[in-house]
């Protein structure tokens, strides 16, 4: 479920001056943590779903609307990055676009709308890129860091690009226990490996995964700590995944 709020403020004069535009401030939150990341459409304006401190799926974006113009519901929708093009997924809402717009005409009221995406958002898989040269997988164009990609399965075979040379084919994720994938375009090693936080000794750290001699890695877990090494110590037991660089053996 999501939660829109909506807070509508004008703007007076003494001169009697006609009045700008209402300002309304959309607020959405809900708990589907699959919309985390997500670019969402309100009318004119994209923004991006961020989990809060509770979990949650929220999303903070203002749009300055005409206290009489038209329901932005119509236009409300999230865009997944593919390799083959941005799929987009409406939103929709149990309110009808006239509720909605009879809601925002009060000065100052706020209006609840339950929105939910009209089909299911697919997996996804994160690609990390150690790179801050362009690389390509199909029509998109990856960032160093972490890129999270949906659909992969939408051609029979890709390859990861850069600067006109292939590092190799993209590994078959679907149906698989393949987490993530990494990248690297340098003549560089790194170690893949586990780092726990316990009082238990059994749950030791390991000795990780040494990746040299190829450039596209499949991982069978995700990235929590990505070139830079975890923390030493942290609050609470946990198990981490950092991927670091390593002298080469």
């Amino acid at each position: 479920m999501i939660l829109v709020t909506l807070a509508l403020t004008g703007a007076t004069g003494c001169n009697k001056k006609a009045q700008a535009p209402a300002t309304v401030w959309y607020e959405l939150s809900g708990t589907d943590g699959n919309l985390t990341g997500l670019t969402v459409i309100i009318g004119s304006e994209r923004k991006t779903f961020a989990k809060d401190a509770y979990g949650a799926t929220t999303i903070k974006a203002s749009a300055t609307l005409p206290a009489t113009g038209p329901s932005v519901l119509p236009t409300l929708a999230v865009e997944l990055p593919t390799p083959c093009g941005t799929k987009t997924i409406a939103l929709s809402t149990k309110e009808t676009a006239a509720e909605e717009e009879s809601q925002r005409k009060s000065e100052g009221h706020s209006v609840y709308l339950k929105v939910t995406p009209s089909s299911p958002i697919p997996r996804a898989v994160d690609i990390w890129i150690d790179s801050t040269g362009d690389v390509a997988l199909g029509s998109l164009t990856l960032k160093q860091g972490q890129n999270r990609v949906y659909e992969l399965e939408c051609q029979p075979s890709l390859e990861l690009r850069s600067g006109g040379n292939v590092l190799g084919p993209l590994p078959k994720v679907d149906g698989s226990a393949t987490k993530a994938v990494f990248v690297t375009t340098k003549d560089q090693c790194y170690v893949y490996r586990g780092v726990s936080y316990s009082k238990d000794p059994s749950a030791a750290s390991s000795a990780g995964t040494i990746l040299k001699g190829k450039h596209v890695y499949e991982l069978d877990e995700n990235v929590d700590h990505f070139l830079t090494p975890a923390p030493s110590a942290t609050r609470g037991e946990s198990y981490r995944m950092e991927l670091v660089p390593v002298a080469c053996p």
